[in-house]
């Protein structure tokens, strides 16, 4: 899929040239967005995930919004005024369908909003897309990273994840860390569910605002995210007005 990522980073997305302000619907930590496609006249709701590096299409319903070569899509769409086009992805999303008791039509990721600065306000449920002045530093994932300040000074590399329900650790951190495992659970990610522990003992701050108390730990690994410690979560995100510069790939607490 390397080849496929690339070229969806090559050819996708966004054009905004000024301000948007983009409505969505808060749902059990989730954020949905309507999406216009130009295959038809009625909105589909795709789930705004900023720790998916690349817009995603439901396999079940992937001819509804894009035109299917078989190995790859072609989608073109609109959110809020933002257009939406290029080679993307497709997964089954059917376990985050059943979670969210709605069908999914896609992900929104990181690639959406590339090149913008994006203020999101949990509390009014809407986004304030903005274009991002001109920056000389990328990262080469797209992500948003974040460092999670312990007690004891050292920090952890977390990326933002708006299609996170909550905030997770990765189990080798959990590990490092000795926090203490309180049970089992299942946690769905894209294409599936895998096995997770319950952890109890986290203490963390993101901007000075504090994480602490029971959090999941996921192998990142089968995300292919294993080179980070976490995943900062809606949970968190939810309870602050945030900040998101996909060009300096910072986040700011702005409350």
């Amino acid at each position: 899929m390397k080849i496929l990522s690339s070229l969806v980073a090559l050819l996708s997305l966004t054009a905004c040239v000024s301000a948007r302000e983009i409505p969505f619907n808060l749902e059990q930590n989730t954020i949905f967005v309507q999406v216009l496609s130009a295959r038809g006249a009625h909105p589909l709701r795709f789930v705004l995930d900023t720790g998916a590096e690349t817009t995603v299409l439901d396999k079940r319903s992937a001819r509804a919004v894009a035109d299917d070569f078989g190995w790859f899509c072609w989608m073109n769409t609109e959110c809020g005024g933002m257009r939406a086009r290029g080679i993307v992805d497709t997964a089954d999303l059917s376990d985050a369908s059943n979670n969210n008791r709605h069908w999914i039509f896609g992900l929104l990721g990181a690639d959406f909003l590339r090149n913008s600065v994006v203020t999101l306000d949990c509390r009014h449920q809407r986004l304030c897309v903005e274009p991002a002045a001109p920056h000389w530093f990328s990262r080469g994932d797209g992500f948003i990273h974040t460092p999670v300040v312990l007690p004891d000074g050292r920090t952890l590399d977390f990326i933002v994840d708006t299609g996170s329900t909550e905030t997770f650790i990765s189990k080798d951190a959990a590990q490092s860390l000795g926090l203490r495992k309180v049970g089992s659970c299942e946690t769905s990610v894209v294409g599936g569910r895998t096995n997770s522990w319950e952890c109890e003992g986290f203490a963390g701050r993101v901007n000075g605002r504090r994480i602490d108390g029971k959090v999941t730990a996921l192998d990142l690994g089968v995300m292919g995210l294993g080179s980070v410690d976490g995943l900062l979560g809606m949970d968190f995100l939810a309870a602050h007005c945030t900040r998101l510069d996909f060009a300096r790939h910072t986040l700011t607490v702005l409350d």
